[in-house]
């Protein structure tokens, strides 16, 4: 029977094991699924945003800290992703205000802050609803502002060969400033969340 050298069967598991921290246990091998893994063994506590309000009005991450926030990444120009994601808001929007929630709100950000002014976010919300409580939109004030988000949620944002952006689809859970869950736009724990946090 071939005997391996030793050096290979080493280089092997050195590999594997490298692989197995890099997974979590083999159990993400998706960059998405990874990011949600890194958060969810350990949270990450965010700097204080700098954002314009749909409104036009600047408004920092702390002033929010007084409610759970579900943060999506949208454009408004952007044809596939966000509008699911527009649509997604607008049913938890309807599940927060059915449910007399005041301790959570939604926070869509644009990752296209030179096209989208604030009346760019405004014609994306109204796309979705005409009632403003419980869901704000903003977009950084600036790219020293946005390249600090980004970079501290881990949000990849990749052109596509069309004039797009190819970026995450996640909700992202912010607790008094620390990102505590990323997760699928689509799951029903977010559903689960409000009415978990609308009884405390």
């Amino acid at each position: 029977m071939y005997q391996y050298p030793l050096s290979i069967v080493l280089s092997a598991s050195i590999a594997l094991g490298a692989i197995a921290f890099r997974t979590h246990g083999f159990s993400s091998f998706t960059y998405e699924t990874n990011r949600q893994k890194v958060v969810e063994a350990e949270p990450i506590k965010l700097s204080n945003w700098q954002l314009q309000s749909a409104n036009g009005n600047q408004i920092q991450l702390s002033e929010l800290f007084d409610q759970i926030l579900l943060v999506d990444f949208v454009y408004t120009r952007c044809p596939t992703i966000c509008r699911a994601l527009g649509s997604r808001y607008q049913q938890l929007q309807r599940v927060i205000n059915e449910s007399g929630n005041e301790n959570i709100s939604l926070l869509s950000i644009s990752i296209d802050p030179t096209f989208d002014s604030p009346k760019q976010l405004n014609r994306y919300q109204k796309r979705y609803s005409d009632v403003t409580d419980s869901w704000q939109l903003a977009r950084p004030i600036s790219d020293e502002a946005f390249e600090l988000m980004i970079s501290e949620v881990g949000l990849r944002i990749i052109p596509d060969e069309y004039g797009g952006l190819a970026h995450s689809d996640a909700i992202h859970l912010i607790e008094n400033g620390t990102l505590t869950k990323i997760d699928s736009w689509d799951s029903d724990s977010w559903e689960k969340l409000i009415e978990t946090s609308a009884t405390n």
